[in-house]
């Protein structure tokens, strides 16, 4: 239920607001009218999201021009000067190019402000946007997970364009915090969690599941040792409490695993499908074995 699952919500959301397709327009030419120092950017952005995550984004390709230029005079939406998109991290993402950074801020900020209010004018849910900004350059993606890792691996900026009068449309700061820290622990001591992704937020909290029982300040799944199903969560903030949250997603889980164990903090806890490893785990984080499978 709560694996590393596609936002359906954002993807279908924007692509209709923007009027295109986002499996379509593709021109896979560094041409097509695109300013050549732009396309270049773009598909240097794209190759070095593929070397910090191999087999991801290898499908890059331009978008067409004339098609994006004419969807985007329809919602009076500024172009960059080169755009393409690609599948990364479960996910389909577009690389924008800019002359200058300024001009990238203008983009990302106008568009927000114009996606916002179609979504609100046609009754659209959209929470907001997300991207990651470095030089010239721009990333939407559909999550804040998948934000967050190619923010963190390329050296550049996670933001959040929120849409008015949206709240905790993000996972909660301090929360997203511990879970690194506790991810940190397991990498520095070589037991995994070094692919550790925030889950998609928007996606679960129209979940009736998620609906009932709430949501942690954070929520993220990682691999540990052999275990690509273990999640970690943090309860600093959110609207769950852990116990029953925790004894909630168990029953769950062990429809899928019956050796599913916990590990259980203060405010926080780290859940292994397959039960490997746990006592390492515990004994890592200071943490307890608290409930599995009955």
């Amino acid at each position: 239920m709560r694996k590393r699952i596609k936002s359906t919500i954002a993807v279908v959301g924007v692509c209709a607001l923007t009027l295109v397709a986002c499996s379509g327009g593709k021109s896979g030419k560094a041409s097509d009218d695109w300013d050549p120092a732009g396309s270049t950017a773009a598909r240097a952005t794209a190759a070095r999201i593929s070397h910090a995550f191999p087999g991801q984004c290898a499908d890059f390709s331009l978008l067409q021009r004339s098609t994006y230029v004419s969807s985007s005079a329809k919602i009076h939406s500024p172009i960059p000067i080169a755009a393409g998109s690609c599948d990364a991290l479960g996910e389909s993402i577009e690389i924008s190019a800019f002359r200058d950074d300024s001009h990238r801020t203008d983009f990302v900020n106008e568009r927000g402000q114009i996606l916002c209010s179609r979504a609100h004018t046609i009754g659209t849910d959209l929470p907001g946007l997300r991207w990651v900004v470095g030089p010239k350059v721009s990333i939407q993606t559909d999550s804040e997970g998948a934000a967050q890792r190619i923010a963190e691996q390329l050296g550049y900026t996670y933001k959040l364009t929120a849409c008015p009068g949206r709240t905790n449309v993000d996972w909660n700061d301090a929360d997203v915090a511990r879970i690194n820290g506790l991810a940190e622990s397991l990498k520095n001591a070589g037991l995994g969690c070094a692919d550790l992704q925030l889950l998609d937020r928007d996606l679960l909290s129209h979940n009736p599941h998620y609906r009932q029982i709430g949501l942690p300040g954070a929520y993220a799944n990682c691999t540990i040792g052999t275990d690509p199903g273990a999640v970690v969560a943090s309860f600093r903030h959110g609207t769950a409490k852990l116990t029953p949250f925790l004894q909630a997603e168990l029953v769950d889980i062990c429809t899928q695993s019956k050796a599913a164990r916990a590990v259980v903090g203060p405010d926080w806890y780290v859940e292994l499908e397959k039960g490997e490893d746990v006592a390492k785990v515990a004994s890592l984080l200071h943490g307890t074995v608290g409930p599995g499978c009955s």
